[in-house]
């Protein structure tokens, strides 16, 4: 804790000196959640772990503020650093803020997610519905590469970051958000909970990307670090699938679409073009937020 108070007191001298299927298109209209699109580019099949560019100038060099060495010598017992996400050592004076008690830093950690999509369309044999159970793995682990982004910076599927941020607190991570400009086109599954259930609205959309189709970017967890892939199963129409990319929650199905739509299973396949994309994750799990602008049925 002593060489970051003298740090401080040099760094406070130095600025004083200085001082002196269908085919059909629907278009979707006051759709999802925000406003302010640019056009973006999808890359299929590019799932790597760059962050992709940064047209941001370098920044000048960052002097935390009392508050923030204040919390780190109170909260931290003295700590000078913390392991990041992509493996990199991170110095606790690198946030910008804090509320006394945990420390936010002006960047965030997302990873892009790996090309892992199936369903029984077009693989039949990976669920049983005779004994009810997937005859592969549905939750397998994935080796998915978070890295770090800034504001300014442009991912591999032509999106932009226009906010970053990392909240640390004592006990470890407790919130990475990041927002994106630019649209993306992906395929994949639409889903309504037409019932109010655990952590979701009644009648929202939640939309499934099928990572084969496009760059997903996918915002790196906070807690239980321990990545797996997602199924769903719907009895009714003898449908299953087994995807990595999480879910984007896309709004409620009276504002973005029709009821109808799910008329014939639980689990729509589609092809939308998104915009507005909002990925947060904290204690509580993963909160990703989308507008849908279009739909094309499959």
């Amino acid at each position: 804790m002593k060489k970051i108070t003298v740090i401080a007191l040099l760094l406070a001298a130095a600025l004083t000196l200085s001082a002196c299927g269908t085919g059909d298109n629907v278009q979707v209209e006051n759709g999802g959640n925000s406003s302010g699109n640019s056009s973006g580019t999808t890359t299929a099949g590019n799932n790597g772990a760059s962050g992709g560019e940064n047209n941001e100038d370098p920044p000048a060099e960052h002097v935390p503020s009392e508050e923030v060495l204040a919390a780190i010598e109170g909260q931290f017992g003295g700590a000078e650093t913390f392991t990041a996400p992509d493996g990199t050592e991170v110095k606790l004076t690198d946030a910008v803020s804090t509320n006394g008690y945990s420390l936010t830093f002006d960047f965030a950690y997302m990873r892009y997610a790996e090309p892992i999509y199936s369903d029984t369309v077009a693989n039949p044999e990976i669920y049983d519905f005779e004994n009810f159970e997937f005859t592969v793995d549905n939750q397998a682990d994935i080796d998915g590469t978070a890295f770090k982004v800034v504001k300014g910076q442009k991912l591999d599927n032509g999106m932009t970051v226009i906010s970053a941020s990392y909240t640390l607190g004592p006990d470890g991570p407790e919130m990475n958000e990041i927002e994106l400009d630019g649209e993306i086109t992906l395929e994949g599954l639409l889903f309504c909970y037409f019932e109010e259930e655990y952590g979701f609205d009644q009648d929202e959309v939640i939309f499934y990307p099928n990572p084969k189709t496009g760059t997903v970017p996918v915002i790196y967890p906070t807690t239980n670090n321990s990545l797996k892939t997602l199924s769903g199963i719907d009895l009714y129409s003898e449908f299953a699938f087994i995807c990595d990319g999480g879910f984007l929650r896309l709004g409620s199905i009276n504002d973005i679409g029709k009821s109808d739509w799910f008329a014939n299973g639980s689990y729509v396949r589609v092809k939308v073009t998104l915009s507005d994309l909002k990925l947060k994750h904290f204690f509580a799990g993963s909160s990703c937020y989308a507008t849908m602008k279009n739909v094309e049925f499959l």
